[in-house]
């Protein structure tokens, strides 16, 4: 049945998946077991970024652009969005560097930026070489893909500071010279205002649908 419907994971698998708030697992319970090999997809991707990346306006958590995408790739998704969040500490670049290392993912997708655009320019380079230099090097074998900025109500503004996002992560990106590391600019992604909800930040699910439709045409080449 999974075959048929293109499904990576065996109907025999029950996934529980969450949205959003703080919880904390008690128990567990009851005639269940572990996945075995071949009941899971092979390959994993990894999506880390702010709200967009998150989820927000989805209808559900299986209707992501990350989660729609992986779904399209056959892979298992680990996404690690944290809306209002993303700051691209050490810590969290570490701990994603450290999970690809132990066979966690497979592939990674990092967008970066739309949570502290304010930032000058000395810090932006500084984390995001720390980010890009950290997770490849570490990870040598697996493709990393860096997203800088989707088109926002601040790019209609002609507010500069996404533009130096996406400017700086691409000469970051080409200055490391990591032959796993592949830069995708946020409006190459999402690129017009219609695509974004009345708050001009998040996707709309319009916005979402095309992501992922990008995503997965870049992903599969």
């Amino acid at each position: 049945m999974a075959k048929e419907a293109g499904d990576a994971f065996d109907p025999e698998v029950i996934r529980i998946i969450f949205d959003k708030g703080y919880f904390k697992i008690l128990d567990i319970s009851g005639d269940i077991e572990p996945p075995k090999k071949g009941q899971t997809p092979e390959k994993t991707l990894l999506c880390y970024g702010s709200s967009l990346t998150h989820g927000s306006n989805s209808f559900t958590m299986s209707e992501t652009w990350a989660a729609v995408a992986a779904k399209a790739l056959h892979t298992d998704l680990l996404n690690y969005g944290m809306a209002g969040s993303c700051a691209v500490e050490h810590e969290t670049v570490d701990y994603i560097a450290s999970s690809g290392e132990n066979g966690c993912w497979d592939t990674a997708l990092l967008e970066l930026g739309a949570n502290v655009l304010s930032w000058d320019e000395k810090k932006i380079r500084e984390r995001a070489g720390y980010a890009v230099k950290t997770v490849a090097e570490r990870n040598p074998d697996k493709q990393i893909y860096i997203i800088s900025p989707f088109y926002c109500g601040a790019d209609l503004k002609n507010d500069p500071r996404p533009g130096n996002w996406r400017r700086i992560l691409k000469e970051t990106v080409s200055q490391l010279g990591f032959k796993n590391v592949t830069y995708i600019c946020g409006t190459d992604l999402l690129d017009k205002i219609s695509l974004i909800s009345a708050d001009e930040v998040h996707p709309n699910i319009y916005g979402i649908a095309e992501i992922a439709k990008r995503i997965i045409e870049i992903l599969k080449e």
